[in-house]
């Protein structure tokens, strides 16, 4: 829209004999043109700070705020049309005292959005230009089989661990799982085949991003397998030596095991509890 411009800017909008769509983007276009030649708007910020407490010498648990523009120069706000009328604040000085007049309370509700089905994440994954749908289905396919995406409802629904892997891939390698980034890698392969591009040195840009990266997953890999190895305190005490329990995980899920494992083969399994039964007299 940037070669756009009123042919004759003495044709207002209203003279133009347009109307429905055509009136409202020549309206715009001509304000827009003729706003970029008027002098810039000049005005001040009145900005109140009221800390609401119980005495000046107790700290101030609430600090209600106020903000009002006053214009002294409307410059090229003028070719947009009247402002909008606001109401000023009174005046005021530091320290002054305030008194409660009123008080409302006005109740919201925010919902959160909802969860992606199958086919809306296939749709907007495809719309952003990721891969094919068929090579992004395939993809989620092999999440979910995996265990990292659970179905819940015909919702899509993280798994604990698949929560941990996307955790690890954002912080390890921010820029390779960055929403844009496989259709940035599409446009760079493309330009490799039309010749407008060295595979070579695209390799070598990519590897001196990824690998501090990798050297930092690998240092985080071996932290975890040691912490792994040694198992999450709990505070619980075997019921068998009296040693302490502690948490840890294979792909069955959580178990707790004793901390002497070697000279005691205590377990005990955190998914399935076992279910007790006694004998009662009718």
């Amino acid at each position: 829209a940037e070669g756009i411009r009123p042919t004759k800017v003495q044709l207002q909008p209203e003279q133009s004999g347009l109307t429905g769509n055509a009136l409202v983007l020549y309206t715009l276009i001509w304000k827009r043109f003729v706003a970029s030649h008027m002098a810039p708007a000049v005005g001040q910020i009145q900005h109140t700070q009221i800390l609401a407490g119980e005495s000046r010498e107790q700290a101030y648990p609430l600090v209600l705020e106020a903000i009002h523009k006053i214009t002294t120069l409307d410059g090229y706000l003028r070719a947009y049309g009247p402002p909008t009328p606001t109401t000023p604040l009174p005046p005021l000085t530091t320290g002054q005292g305030a008194t409660l007049v009123q008080w409302l309370s006005a109740g919201t509700s925010i919902q959160s959005p909802a969860h992606y089905t199958l086919e809306s994440l296939l749709d907007e994954l495809a719309q952003a230009g990721v891969a094919s749908t068929a090579v992004l289905l395939a993809a989620l396919q092999q999440l979910i089989e995996r265990g990292y995406i659970e179905i819940l409802h015909a919702s899509l629904m993280p798994s604990a661990k698949g929560r941990e892997l996307s955790d690890l891939l954002a912080i390890h390698f921010p820029q390779v799982f960055a929403p844009d980034y496989q259709a940035t890698l599409g446009k760079q392969l493309s330009a490799i085949t039309a010749g407008k591009l060295n595979r070579a040195a695209l390799l070598q840009a990519f590897w001196q991003d990824f690998k501090p990266n990798l050297a930092s997953l690998n240092r985080a890999a071996l932290a975890a397998d040691v912490r792994e190895k040694q198992g999450e305190p709990t505070g619980k005490t075997c019921p068998t030596c009296g040693a302490e329990l502690r948490q840890r995980r294979n792909r069955a899920g959580d178990y707790l095991i004793c901390s002497r494992y070697s000279d005691c083969s205590y377990t005990e399994g955190l998914v399935h509890q076992p279910i007790l039964l006694r004998h009662t007299q009718s």
